[in-house]
């Protein structure tokens, strides 16, 4: 009978310990799912504004201003889940080098399901350099009822003799609101 008791005992503990094993994984993708969706973008995503320059894409993905003359604009979508959620950044990757007076200069927009278009933030490089630098946006007014849209603008300025200034690709992070 002791036996028969122990082995039941320990039956029920396994199956218990068992258990108590898939809750915590279960709690555990539950939390990690909890976490901030990075979502990458290359430039190709983006569209040319205007008519004053053509843009070029090449097979990396990035977007390039050849012209010698005109600054080139990019309207690019920013794609969210979490449409009744503020992001937590919009991250930008550009080249820019253009030594004289151009920078590269990026904004958020936003546009209200009325169609009213606002500046929600600007960012701009500090001059010249032939490495990536990123330009990080941090404000995201929420949307109200998620019908809002977003939009990311980059102006890149022309080559003066350095090379061509170029957007290689773009970020958005969102917090995965489960919890």
């Amino acid at each position: 009978m002791y036996a028969t008791t122990r082995s039941k005992v320990g039956s029920w503990y396994r199956f218990g310990m068992g258990s108590m094993s898939v809750v915590a994984l279960l709690l555990t993708t539950a939390w990690s799912a909890d976490a901030d969706d990075r979502k990458n973008y290359p430039a190709t995503m983006c569209v040319q504004q205007g008519t004053t320059s053509t843009v070029l894409y090449d097979s990396g993905g990035r977007a390039v201003n050849p012209s010698t003359t005109s600054f080139v604009s990019l309207v690019c979508p920013i794609v969210r889940d979490e449409t009744g959620e503020k992001w937590n950044s919009v991250e930008v990757r550009v080249v820019d080098r253009n030594s004289g007076n151009g920078n590269v200069v990026c904004q958020t927009r936003r546009t209200t399901s009325d169609g009213s278009s606002t500046i929600v933030e600007t960012r701009a490089t500090t001059g010249f350099s032939n490495a990536v630098q990123s330009l990080t946006f941090t404000t995201d007014p929420i949307s109200v009822g998620g019908l809002d849209t977003y939009v990311l603008t980059c102006s890149l300025p022309p080559n003066n003799g350095n090379g061509a200034s170029s957007l290689l690709s773009y970020s958005v992070l969102e917090h995965d609101g489960l919890f």
